[in-house]
């Protein structure tokens, strides 16, 4: 039986491959089963890898639908907030992370009030603005330039939620590392401010989490999604390979070799994600035996099955994902 008949033109061999073309016809054969969110998600990152446009129509569809909502919820928070919060807890039930340390952040962002909210606000019109740019729908924003000028005039506030209150990296690490490099990668800020920026911001991250011997499980899950998403977020998330990381992040990489053990006791999710962090670092190498550990977390149906082992392309998505771009390579 063939399964791989949307993939001939490639033309890669090997175990690897064929898996990751397997799990990639699964999503494809399914994408409709999944949120809007999480089709431009997968989309737009199999783009990457095959460097081919799947599904043009689309991606163009979630890219009007996320344009349309971005200027939507844009003008709702510029009145009142607080609905961000309940945006920020929907987006993280649906996904393959830890499920403490979700349960912790979610805690402890509510507890933070208004000024949570207002940080949620900001992160999710800087987020939603990233992607709609990543797809090419920006043809679609009607405000494109008043949302840009909002977004650099409130930059800095957004920035010191985490700076003032660090813990914000040890509860709710990805959104507090994607505040800093949406807006880097996006070029609205002049880049030698944002580099002398981004000194202090490492140093902050780097001391609020201190030794990773003395951290406790839940610390080093939240260490490791910190710190890959400063390579992504370089990477513009994965657009960008970055040949010169040890000039700025080779702590980064160090920091993934000395726990390499401690790591495998973590989730699928987690070590595909830095799995494809050394292939955006260009470290090959040190990425094979993260490739081999993930294919062999495939299921017998062909993918990677969601933390409860149920049958949910949903909730699996993210991880199948980054074990397509492992297995394959980017």
């Amino acid at each position: 039986m063939k399964y791989f008949k949307l993939y001939e033109e490639f033309g890669h061999q090997g175990k690897y491959d064929k898996a990751a073309k397997r799990i990639a016809d699964i999503y494809l054969k399914n994408i409709d089963s999944l949120p809007k969110m999480k089709q431009q998600h997968f989309l737009s990152r199999l783009e990457v890898v095959y460097k081919k446009r799947f599904d043009n129509d689309k991606l163009e569809e979630a890219g009007r639908w996320l344009a349309n909502k971005t200027e939507e919820r844009f003008r709702i928070y510029q009145e009142d907030p607080s609905p961000s919060y309940d945006t920020f807890i929907a987006s993280r039930v649906e996904n393959n992370a830890d499920p403490k340390s979700k349960s912790n952040g979610n805690e402890w962002m509510k507890s933070m009030g208004k000024k949570g909210f207002e940080f949620l606000a900001y992160l999710e019109i800087l987020k939603h603005l990233n992607i709609v740019k990543r797809l090419r729908c920006e043809k679609f924003l009607t405000i494109k330039s008043e949302i840009e000028e909002w977004l650099i005039a409130n930059f800095e506030k957004a920035l010191d939620f985490v700076m003032k209150n660090p813990e914000a990296f040890l509860n709710v690490p990805v959104q507090s590392v994607n505040i800093f490099y949406y807006m880097k990668t996006l070029n609205l800020i002049n880049r030698d401010v944002m580099d002398e920026k981004e000194k202090h911001f490492l140093s902050k991250l780097r001391s609020t989490y201190g030794s990773t011997e003395d951290m406790n499980d839940i610390e080093f899950h939240n260490y490791l999604y910190a710190i890959t998403h400063i390579i992504i977020g370089e990477s513009w998330f994965y657009e960008n390979l970055l040949p010169t990381y040890k000039v700025k992040y080779g702590w980064i990489i160090d920091s993934f070799d000395k726990n390499y053990d401690r790591i495998l006791e973590y989730t699928d999710d987690i070590i595909a994600e830095i799995g494809v962090v050394y292939l955006i670092c260009l470290e090959n190498n040190k990425a094979e035996k993260y490739r081999s550990f993930i294919y062999d977390k495939i299921s017998k149906y062909g993918w990677i099955l969601p933390l409860d082992g149920k049958l949910d392309y949903n909730k699996s998505e993210h991880t199948n994902i980054l074990a397509i771009m492992l297995l394959h390579g980017i």
